[in-house]
């Protein structure tokens, strides 16, 4: 019986993480494809995993990559004027922001 409910609390953290990636890369396919990606190689290693304390410390982790993602990441969005524009959400309230990275495509003249 406990294995089948930590089967269905592994599946339950594998699909938040990707709702929420869903919901904080939107619009952004590179990085919905790569934050798919990581997820799923992230669960694949640890599949075979049967010790109790390790899955809960992986579970753990899997937690906090969702809070992470949900109250740490903001998408710039560009604007018709050719410039980035964040829109904070109220639980982004208290973090600081970060300035975007660049693409690293040489620029044309």
């Amino acid at each position: 019986m406990a294995t089948v409910q930590r089967g269905t609390e592994v599946l339950s953290v594998f699909r938040t993480l990707l709702r929420t990636r869903r919901k904080c890369f939107e619009g952004d396919m590179q990085m919905l494809v790569a934050v798919a990606a990581q997820i799923r190689a992230e669960f694949e290693e640890h599949k075979s995993v049967t010790d109790e304390a390790q899955l809960e410390q992986l579970l753990g982790k899997a937690r906090e990559a969702v809070d992470f993602m949900q109250f740490n990441i903001v998408q710039a969005k560009l604007n018709e004027r050719g410039n980035y524009e964040v829109k904070l959400e109220p639980e982004h309230a208290g973090a600081s922001l970060e300035e975007p990275i660049p693409d690293k495509a040489p620029m044309s003249s």
